[in-house]
């Protein structure tokens, strides 16, 4: 979503179903320029808190292990509660890296290393994620999902799903063949890291979506939304990584912000105008609830007056991402949306997805709608 959520954040309080259009969205205008201040306040209040957490947390990972890398929106990043293992996984790319850190003459003992290492692997093949992901962060510590994260999505040597059960085993099966390559550890003299890494299933972006289905059946249902639409989202957005987690912060499969896109869908959904826990957002269930009705807002509220179904659509992808203020943009030039909808419903929908996938401001949008619109077609086989 990144600046959609910010660019939308306005008119959830203010607009009525079945108000005249032109003075419904002149009204939001109005509203947003009244919250924007407000929402600024919020913003600061609520952020502190979780960025000096963040902050003290970083320094010491980076006394620790030298770096300091976290979770993106594709990639989930773990820390132990000691920081003596991290764990990277890809979540675009099938890829799992484990880290471990060990005393430099601890190094020498092969033997204790590859069982240091094992009891990692086996922890990443059988959590279920912590909510927290950092100390004093406002989120409870709570599993974020009811079944592993990996779950059937890494298989032993010989193509035996990896379960609770055999995790142990095949964490020693594959430890056992990689040999022990300690590396020095930047300003840690007395530490040393070792490696190793893992590929998930060639299916395993299949595999997690089909955990999604019903959360997403439900509240498609509930806002009369295409369920293939809202797989392709997700996919988009944080290839079915429910710890997804972007540099603003967004939050978990449908990147989410607390304070803004959450924070309106709050007020849509439950009459709350609160933000959002970061440990809600990760979890899918509540994240699809969130993302499906402001997807909803979108649809029946900016883009109501779209003829077109197949256009609606377009613009409503577009401005998932981007904004309807930047799809109003993409065709008449600047961000007043209710004098860009008669201009819109001139177009055929082939026109209209062109003209968003050459007009939009900026490359990340114009590869979005491109990305969402194929996989939207791909996701109706399944559904």
């Amino acid at each position: 979503m990144k600046s959609a959520l910010v660019i939308l954040t306005f008119c959830l309080a203010t607009f009525v179903m079945g108000q005249d259009y032109q003075q419904g969205m002149e009204d939001d205008m109005e509203a947003f320029r009244r919250y924007q201040q407000q929402d600024e306040e919020a913003l600061s209040d609520f952020q502190k808190k979780d960025r000096e957490a963040f902050e003290a947390f970083k320094k010491k990972v980076e006394k620790e292990w030298g770096d300091f890398i976290s979770s993106t929106p594709n990639d989930w990043v773990e820390y132990s509660e000691d920081l003596q293992n991290r764990s990277k996984v890809d979540f675009e790319k099938g890829e799992v890296t484990i880290e471990i850190l060990v005393d430099k003459n601890e190094a020498k003992n092969e033997a204790v290393v590859k069982e240091k290492l094992a009891k990692a692997v086996e922890h990443v093949a059988t959590t279920r994620a912590k909510a927290q992901d950092f100390p004093g962060q406002t989120a409870e510590k709570k599993p974020v999902t009811p079944k592993p994260v990996l779950h059937d999505q890494l298989k032993t040597p010989d193509g035996k799903k990896v379960t609770p059960q055999n995790a142990k085993t095949f964490a020693r099966e594959v430890v056992k063949k990689e040999p022990v390559k300690p590396k020095p550890v930047r300003g840690n003299p007395d530490k040393v890291k070792v490696q190793i890494s893992l590929a998930l299933a060639p299916d395993h972006i299949q595999t997690r979506a089909k955990d999604y289905i019903p959360s997403v059946k439900k509240y498609a249902s509930a806002y009369n939304i295409d369920p293939a639409l809202i797989l392709a989202v997700i996919h988009t957005e944080s290839h079915f990584n429910p710890k997804a987690r972007s540099h603003i912060p967004a939050y978990g499969l449908m990147q989410l912000v607390p304070w803004s896109g959450a924070k309106d869908a709050n007020r849509f959904l439950f009459n709350k105008d609160e933000d959002v826990s970061a440990g809600d957002l990760y979890d899918p269930d509540k994240n699809i609830q969130f993302g499906v009705a402001y997807i909803y807002i979108l649809q029946n509220r900016y883009f109501k007056k779209i003829i077109d179904p197949q256009i609606k659509t377009y613009c409503t992808i577009s401005a998932y991402n981007a904004g309807a203020g930047n799809v109003s943009r993409a065709f008449i030039g600047n961000t007043n949306l209710p004098n860009a909808i008669p201009t819109i419903n001139t177009y055929s929908p082939d026109q209209a997805y062109n003209q968003l996938k050459n007009k939009l401001t900026t490359e990340e949008a114009r590869n979005y709608i491109q990305k969402v619109s194929k996989l939207h077609t791909q996701y109706k086989s399944w559904m």
